[in-house]
């Protein structure tokens, strides 16, 4: 008799357990790596993150890729151009802001073959946002997945003149910040499609 209401409460219990369960929605890949631990992420998005980085080195330092250049002028701030074409396709962009004496400002973006934008990193030293020795320098780099959504950023950032941290630190950019980004490249894509049609 004791054995038979032991196990009719272990049915209860399991029972109960299981309907619980059955409530409960999945979660997506984006929410688990939004909830995951700082630690725990790395863990899960290095192997990813070092893949890319491998990639991408092999785009920056491939010296088989046709390398074109264009000079550049929006509003007071000019620079340089670079693009890094197999064929048809774009694999490298890259942009420098050399025409203001108070900011500098250096930019790449990386595509797979798919025309997919895979990495872009980012260099940026402002004189005017210094507190009070010297200049602000600001780096970031973002990783992004298949369908262009972002996988993850990271910063290093140093104030007065100061050097960079020896680590990439994972942020949130805000949404000024990530504008700024985007009107980079939205610029590049332009004067891309003005040298196509000339």
């Amino acid at each position: 008799m004791k054995i038979f209401l032991i196990l009719a409460a272990i049915a209860g219990i399991t029972t109960g357990c299981l309907e619980q369960g059955e409530n409960i929605e999945p979660a997506t890949q984006n929410q688990i790596l939004d909830n995951l631990p700082i630690n725990d992420r790395d863990l899960l998005l290095a192997p990813l993150e070092s893949a890319l980085d491998d990639v991408k080195a092999a785009i920056a330092t491939d010296d088989s890729y046709f390398e074109g250049t264009a000079d550049w002028k929006e509003g007071s701030v000019s620079g340089l151009m670079t693009f890094k074409l197999d064929g048809p396709d774009t694999m490298m962009v890259r942009i420098e802001i050399t025409g203001n004496s108070n900011l500098m400002e250096r930019h790449r973006w990386f595509y797979d073959q798919d025309r997919r934008l895979f990495f872009s990193e980012h260099e940026i030293t402002n004189a005017d946002f210094g507190f009070e020795k010297g200049p602000m320098h600001r780096n970031y780099k973002f990783y992004f997945e298949d369908n262009g959504e972002k996988l993850s950023t990271y910063a290093k950032i140093s104030f007065d003149g100061a050097p960079l941290p020896e680590f990439w630190t994972p942020v949130c950019l805000t949404p000024e910040e990530e504008n700024h980004l985007q009107n980079r490249l939205n610029y590049c894509r332009k004067v891309s499609r003005t040298e196509e049609t000339d």
